[in-house]
């Protein structure tokens, strides 16, 4: 029987108002803000709880999840300024305004920086307030020409205009590049979902042709296409997600590498890379270096009309003090890009590291600006030789680091490495696996995958399913042994959020956190937030069964 329509329509919402809510979270979780919800009414004096963090938020304070939420803002609010910052939040209400401040913020691990807070109410339609949207960042942006408000019936002069036309033009270019990571990030989480899909059918066929040699040899070439749309996507969620700003000891040589499969997509442009020997490492931030090369190697693209090929070189150079290079005497790692296009006149070069100096018709004159305050900040510099119709070169220079030393270790010590002992035999293991996954062809090829590992396998396509699952296995004295669960969950609650309702069921539940949308940091951040271990996807049937491994049979020493 056909169900009345009124009865139809509020699934229908329902429906809609999950699949909402699912986009806005991946959304909150791509930005590199970090975003709060508050309640609306403050606890006396400490200020009102947090009901939702995002992933930024919880990075920027290196406080884990289930630490903020549901503690008062004076968790993280620098305490001086707290009660004036509460006394304005009736007023934000009341007018429906945004409310901007700089205050610092109190970190897990001591330390208090500033940082830029805007807050803006939610109210219902009756002008209740339902809720408070905090947003935190450290903004660091070019400086702005201040701009001068005109009154009604006067003019500006040619330089207040220009100066009010480059204001306008980096607010919008920088709002552009805010939506086009938040695009990336997506596409680079659902792209990774289907490859998840791809690369898991590889594994379960190549277990079924194993006479078929000519088989095998199509299935190997199709699967390194797919690993190799998965380091594109890491590099598409890098850019989304921006870098922490925190530097690590880097391979530079690794850099120019990720740097030039970036920046020659969609082009016939090719590159020439050489190393000369074996080339310093170099303490960066590896997002942000990696854009300066990809910047340089897209400039040397436009160019050349996207044709040809440019040049890419590594090398150790030592730094004196009689070189055209700003930088203090040292030895450097010297990154050059060489192009062959129609070169820099002599009269422009002076200015291409000038804000909005541009001579391309679509360009910003803000690429090689940004560019090089990127390499300044790590204590290194720029230098362009360029020659019309032949050709032009630009060497970015980074000081130069060493690896550390590393002792050799044992086999008992690598087995204890990270607190964690394993067992000689791995075929021994074995147990029931729930995954929990909103997309039906991930649930399936995964639970295909664990089956032909030796395990046992149940799904739920979401967290309170999921929960419900476990619950009723725990119930029926036939636990599950491990969790595989997505972080990107739609509707109901998240993947951190079904991860704690299990640990609330079984303090020892072995969790492994898996998604599409996570970086190296962010893995790291996880197995300090409680999971058994990370995933990202997509992954390949010996990277699962290694995962589950160390899950099921990994012991505290």
């Amino acid at each position: 029987m056909t169900q009345p329509i009124s009865s139809q329509h509020p699934l229908s919402e329902i429906q809609q108002l999950k699949a909402v809510n699912h986009h806005l979270r991946i959304a909150a979780d791509q930005v590199s803000e970090g975003i709060m919800i508050l309640e609306p009414e403050p606890t006396v004096g400490t200020g009102p709880r947090i009901v939702y963090v995002n992933k930024a938020l919880c990075k920027i304070t290196r406080h884990p999840m289930e630490e903020l939420l549901g503690h008062s803002l004076s968790l993280i609010f620098e305490a001086d300024r707290l009660s004036g910052f509460l006394t304005r939040l009736p007023a934000v209400a009341k007018a429906g305004r945004m409310f901007h401040t700089v205050a610092g913020l109190n970190c897990a691990d001591g330390s208090n920086d500033d940082f830029r807070w805007t807050v803006r109410a939610v109210n219902d339609r009756y002008g209740r307030t339902l809720n408070y949207t905090v947003t935190v960042r450290r903004e660091i942006v070019p400086e702005l020409v201040p701009i001068e408000i005109v009154a009604e019936g006067q003019t500006r002069d040619a330089d207040t205009s220009a100066a009010a036309t480059e204001n306008e033009a980096a607010i919008i270019e920088k709002s552009r590049l805010e939506s086009l990571a938040i695009v990336a990030g997506g596409v680079a989480h659902d792209f990774n979902n289907l490859l998840q899909t791809m690369m898991g059918r590889f594994d379960l066929i190549r277990t079924e042709i194993h006479a078929n040699h000519k088989l095998e040899t199509h299935l190997r070439e199709i699967e390194d296409a797919a690993k190799t749309a998965r380091g594109l996507t890491t590099h598409l969620l890098a850019f989304a997600k921006g870098g922490d700003r925190q530097r690590k000891l880097a391979d530079v040589c690794d850099i120019v590498c990720k740097a030039k499969t970036l920046a020659c997509i969609g082009s016939s442009v090719d590159c020439d890379v050489e190393f000369d020997g074996e080339v310093h490492p170099a303490m960066v931030d590896e997002t942000q270096i990696t854009q300066v090369v990809s910047n340089l190697i897209i400039n040397g693209r436009q160019a050349m009309n996207n044709a040809g090929i440019i040049k890419l070189r590594a090398e150790n150079v030592w730094v004196s003090s009689d070189t055209d290079v700003n930088a203090p005497e040292g030895q450097y790692v010297k990154i050059t890009v060489a192009d062959r296009g129609c070169g820099i006149p002599p009269e422009n070069l002076p200015n291409i590291f000038n804000a909005f100096f541009t001579t391309k018709r679509e360009g910003t004159g803000l690429g090689l600006l940004v560019t090089l305050a990127i390499v300044r900040s790590h204590g290194g510099d720029i230098t362009v030789r360029s020659q019309v119709n032949v050709g032009t070169e630009v060497s970015v220079y980074l000081p130069a680091d060493k690896w550390p030393e590393i002792e050799p270790q044992s086999a008992e010590e690598q087995d204890c490495s990270n607190g964690i002992r394993l067992p000689k035999y791995r075929e021994t293991v074995t147990g029931k696996v729930l995954v929990i996954d909103d997309q039906p062809g991930v649930r399936s090829v995964a639970c295909a995958l664990i089956q032909s590992l030796g395990f046992e396998a149940a799904s739920a396509p979401s967290g309170e399913e999921g929960v419900r699952l476990y619950r009723e296995a725990m119930l029926d004295h036939d636990p599950f042994s491990a969790v595989l669960l997505d972080m990107t969950l739609p509707g109901g609650i998240s993947g951190d959020e079904t991860m704690l309702e299990l640990r609330r069921i079984d303090p020892v539940a072995r969790i492994i956190a898996s998604s599409g949308a996570l970086e190296h940091d962010e893995q790291i951040d996880l197995c300090a937030g409680g999971y058994t271990g990370v995933l990202p996807k997509p992954y390949s049937s010996e990277e699962l069964k290694e995962s589950l491994y160390e899950a099921l049979v990994a012991l505290p020493i």
